[in-house]
């Protein structure tokens, strides 16, 4: 009775007849699909969410309750999404089952919770939960100084779920999966599971895998839940792992209604355990499978449509699909190949300045491969006065290790700074915990000193073991200092970063974030370098001076402000224009993804998210040249922009003629390297770049030389070898 009084009656509820005219064909087959499993391919913008709304609802039209239809996704968002337009089309739409997967099995593990020997009010560990846990267990098997930091520990066995794999097989999957588990992995598996479910306690994963093994082990279970849901329907399909897999195979009763909708165009989270084959092979898994296919886009106009489906057709492991539209043509897609990554940002702030009259800020996106990238064109907007919001991520100074070195700089420059001394004292941790910070603060207080102040008092008091610890920090700190102030800011963060072996603390912290987190450092360090570039001989209290000044005017919450996202997150959004930055090998495709077919792939179906994101304007840039610190490194064009034809970009010369414009005079460049580049060492001769690789300003290429083969080379000491000039085309394509 609750339930209902919370209904609105003035609500006016279409009726399902008028809802159906609405449908395209394909879409009319999906919704009035009877019995037996199904699968339908919905390319982007074809309006999968309406099929599986409204199905729901001509289910409840059929007589099916609401208790008897169970509906999954991915997101607590899409979710809601899902349930708020069911409400809207069936006043019964509240009572059916919409939720995630993690979500659904928490609510029936809270039912079932006594079958696997825990009470109803178990407790849901979050990481720092589960980090302790494993610390716990660690310290139990004596493996405390083991080289595999405790995360490391939880990542081998959140793989190891993903796989649904249950503890009971950790020794097989140590022994299939060597390099993911770390030595002893199975021990501390099982041993972890032990503490969890002592604890009355279960981590994220284990709400899949604990459903799961009741599923599997407990006939009643799994009859009351095959018996409850008639017809089960999944969104997303694409992105199921085997885990999700294997719990929806065994939640099916007899009939078989299971109802996928997906794109595996989209599979875009391989790193997360998602499988494209569980949709791609569904026929083969469910044997009499119906298909249907949504290939009809609704949301971007003619030219998008064609060009993305250009690019994404060149994948060979897809089910074949080809998207299409009635929109008109509209705009052609718009080409950029600029300088560098600074003239890249300055190049699409103007031009949303001067289309600003048709599309509004917030009606633009601005999307790029990796986190890092954001730096330079959140500057370049800030410079301009255009709000924004990151999505998905912080803003770039807010990012957690770019605070941490950006104290250190405040620490340096003013030694009086008590908040940036407090989080520079330990980070990385240095075993001075809370009753040494508060020792430090009392005498810091009483005599009216800086905490740096006194800590050096302390230093030299020799009091026990704290005057030792605070003299490692104090040298370390004046030994920083004097490099600050003695060379160039350009070679400041790298020497920061290793003088207090940052690198090895996030490894050990943030190991499933490393890559990012050093991307993150590296560009600010590349932003340093910019800054001395322009102001020769600046120091870095003039750097941190501008960049505060910078941070303080920044719009802060970017509301009605231009959306700043990596390719991932933009999946399921849409804008009417879209920039995407950074169209070249090395960014998309990833570095890390080129001697994988499979990678390849996924990093091709990243690039068709984006450009399905546009509606009406797609603009596509690259850049002749990066800057890593105090190098060039210059990358080739995209290889993906070879799949779009040419006649679908507002002007395009060959694309042979337009790769052979990036060739550059490299005596203005510390480096002038890519991969495929003819190269000269003084030793070893002539030979081709094969792999380029950078750590804080030390770019190195591994080259295959003539008569010395494989050598990796500082790039520093090899010469571009000369070619003729080729003839150059504008930078508008």
């Amino acid at each position: 009775m609750d339930v209902l009084n919370n209904r609105d009656f003035n609500q006016v509820i279409p009726s399902l007849e008028d809802i159906k005219k609405k449908l395209n064909p394909q879409q009319s087959e999906a919704v009035n699909h009877k019995n037996g499993p199904a699968v339908v391919f919905a390319g982007a913008g074809s309006g999968k969410t309406r099929v599986i709304t409204t199905r729901i609802v001509s289910l409840l039209e059929e007589g099916f309750r609401p208790s008897e239809i169970l509906a999954v996704t991915f997101t607590n968002k899409a979710a809601k999404e899902m349930r708020q337009r069911i409400e809207e089309l069936s006043p019964l739409g509240h009572l059916v089952h919409v939720g995630t997967f993690h979500s659904s099995c928490a609510r029936w593990l809270r039912e079932f919770s006594s079958d696997l020997g825990f009470t109803s009010e178990f407790t849901i560990y979050d990481d720092k939960d589960s980090l302790q846990a494993i610390k716990t267990v660690l310290k139990d098997l004596n493996i405390e100084n083991d080289d595999n930091p405790p995360r490391e520990y939880l990542k081998a066995i959140g793989r190891a779920k993903t796989l649904a794999l249950h503890s009971n097989e950790a020794e097989k999957f140590s022994l299939e999966y060597p390099n993911i588990f770390p030595p002893m992995g199975a021990q501390v598996y099982q041993k972890y599971q032990t503490y969890l479910a002592n604890s009355n306690a279960m981590d994220f994963s284990d709400l899949l895998m604990n459903m799961l093994l009741l599923l599997k082990q407990n006939s009643r279970v799994r009859t009351l839940l095959q018996e409850r849901y008639q017809h089960v329907l999944v969104d997303e399909y694409q992105d199921t792992n085997m885990t999700q897999f294997s719990l929806l195979s065994h939640i099916l009763n007899e009939n078989k209604n299971l109802f996928v909708v997906g794109d595996d165009d989209q599979s875009i989270y391989s790193w997360r355990g998602a499988n494209p084959h569980n949709i791609i092979n569904f026929q083969e898994h469910f044997a009499g499978a119906k298909e249907i296919r949504l290939e009809q886009n609704y949301r971007s106009s003619g030219n998008i449509v064609k060009a993305a489906q250009a690019v994404i057709s060149n994948n060979k492991k897809r089910a074949p699909k080809m998207l299409w539209t009635d929109n008109d043509l509209g705009d052609k897609l718009y080409y950029r190949l600029e300088f560098d990554g600074e003239s890249e940002s300055w190049w699409v702030t103007d031009h949303i300045k001067d289309e600003s009259s048709r599309f509004s800020f917030q009606n633009i996106a601005i999307l790029y491969r990796t986190n890092a990238q954001s730096r330079q064109i959140e500057d370049i907007l800030r410079k301009q006065n255009i709000p924004y919001r990151i999505y998905g991520s912080l803003r770039f100074y807010d990012r957690l290790e770019i605070k941490d070195i950006l104290a250190y700089c405040r620490l340096l420059t003013n030694s009086d700074d008590s908040i940036a001394f407090r989080r520079a004292l330990n980070v990385p941790t240095r075993g001075l915990g809370n009753k040494a910070l508060e020792q430090i603060e009392q005498l810091s207080m009483s005599k009216d000193i800086s905490m740096m102040e006194a800590a050096k008092e302390i230093v030299k008091d020799k009091v026990p073991r704290l005057s030792s610890k605070l003299k490692e920090f104090v040298d370390m700190y004046q030994k920083i200092k004097n490099f600050s102030e003695n060379e160039n800011i350009s070679d400041f963060i790298p020497y920061l970063l290793g003088a207090i072996n940052y690198k090895a603390y996030v490894q050990k912290k943030f190991p499933d974030q490393l890559q990012d987190k050093m991307s993150n450092l590296h560009e600010l360090a590349t932003a340093v370098s910019e800054y001395e570039q322009v102001s020769p001989g600046a120091s870095l209290s003039q750097w941190l001076k501008d960049v505060s000044l910078t941070e303080t005017e920044k719009e802060e919450d970017g509301s009605g402000g231009v959306s700043l996202m990596t390719l991932h997150s933009a999946k399921g959004l849409e804008f009417k224009k879209v920039y995407i930055l950074g169209l070249e090998d090395g960014l998309i495709p990833h570095a890390n993804s080129q001697d994988s077919d499979d990678d390849l792939e996924e990093e091709r179906r990243l690039l068709y998210v984006g450009m399905t994101r546009a509606k009406e304007k797609l603009c596509m840039l690259s850049a002749k040249k990066r800057r890593m610190l105090n190098n060039w490194v210059c990358y080739s064009p995209s290889r993906f922009l070879k799949d779009i034809p040419p006649n679908y970009f507002a002007q395009q010369p060959t694309l042979s003629s337009f790769i052979e414009s990036i060739e550059e005079n490299p005596g203005s460049l510390n480096t002038h390297i890519r991969v495929g580049s003819d190269v000269s060492h003084p030793t070893y001769g002539k030979g081709k770049v094969i792999k380029i690789e950078q750590d804080f300003g030390l770019i190195k290429a591994v080259v295959d030389f003539t008569d010395f083969g494989l050598r990796k080379i500082n790039s520093s000491q090899l010469s571009p070898v000369k070619k003729t000039q080729k003839l150059r085309y504008t930078y508008d394509l």
